[in-house]
């Protein structure tokens, strides 16, 4: 499992913390995870929460989804290929799944 640490930022006198990015093998034998997608490039990619570049991402399409515009991203990190979904006009937090069992 990869956790990030140390994700505070200080606004105005008070700190925010959160989660950061992080992965984990979960029980149905999927990777499981969190990062950031960072399109203020030509080559797409995934980050850390610090910025840190993971790998370079394929994104599909913007669509409608029932709540909010939905857009796919797809990326490969450690021989393991990646699949998940945000809303680009929400943030660029991203839930992530392996698309094959690894454990």
């Amino acid at each position: 499992m990869i956790v990030e640490k140390d994700c505070t930022i200080t606004h105005d006198g008070r700190k925010f913390t959160g989660d950061g990015s992080y992965f984990y093998d979960a029980r149905d034998g999927y990777t499981h995870g969190v990062v950031y997608v960072d399109e203020s490039s030509r080559q797409h990619r995934v980050t850390t929460w610090h910025g840190q570049v993971l790998a370079v991402a394929e994104l599909g399409p913007i669509y409608q989804g029932n709540y909010c515009r939905l857009r796919s991203v797809l990326f490969e990190l450690k021989g393991v290929l990646f699949h998940g979904r945000y809303c680009p006009d929400t943030g660029n937090a991203v839930r992530v799944r392996s698309t094959r069992r690894v454990a």
